[in-house]
């Protein structure tokens, strides 16, 4: 079975496909209406998207995306968010001034980068910032992301957790084309989106 996520290899929302499905192969969309279109033109059987966030709240886009395209919900997922810091080979934690992931991510460990006097620099998104520091062969400059987005773009990583706010979970609804079944929907997210999932 194909499953359709957004993000690059290696991104959460990759990790939550695997761990939610299993066995399947994966495949990566660079936005969340990519997601959808993957779907709904049979490229894949099922997708993954993130809903909300503990910290930063409900993913509005998603609610809306959900109701313009007739799928059905089969499942909810909360994953654990993990970040790791994460260099090219070779690199020293010393050696690192700057650190790159989507805002969320950065804000998440704004008091370990804070403390390590490690400045700041937005990316897409967590994944996405640990390919373009490999392709960039930067020295002095690391990325916020999945241990899973190391490992996959070759590059290393010295925490399997930084110190954030707080411990962060992100809620992702899997959603299909065809299915015998009604949807699924968590009831904790009907409570608090009613009008969008009637």
């Amino acid at each position: 079975m194909k499953v359709a996520f957004q993000g690059e290899a290696g991104a959460f929302s990759e990790q939550a496909v695997f761990e939610y499905f299993g066995s399947v192969e994966s495949t990566s969309c660079e936005s969340f209406e990519a997601v959808f279109d993957a779907i709904n033109s049979g490229k894949c059987e099922a997708g993954i998207i993130p809903i909300e966030n503990s910290l930063a709240g409900s993913i509005h886009q998603n609610y809306d995306l959900l109701l313009r395209n007739n799928l059905h919900i089969v499942g909810e997922y909360l994953l654990r968010v993990r970040h790791c810091l994460i260099a090219n080979p070779g690199v020293k934690k010393a050696d690192i001034k700057k650190a790159v992931s989507h805002p969320q991510a950065l804000g998440q460990c704004a008091g370990y980068l804070r403390s390590h006097k490690i400045k700041a620099g937005q990316g897409l998104d967590t994944a996405g910032s640990v390919k373009a520091l490999k392709e960039s062969g930067a020295l002095d400059t690391a990325a916020i992301a999945s241990r899973r987005a190391a490992e996959y773009m070759g590059c290393r990583f010295w925490k399997r957790e930084l110190k954030t706010t707080s411990k962060t979970t992100r809620a992702s609804l899997q959603f299909k084309k065809n299915q015998k079944f009604p949807n699924v929907i968590p009831v904790r997210i009907v409570q608090k989106h009613p009008l969008c999932l009637h």
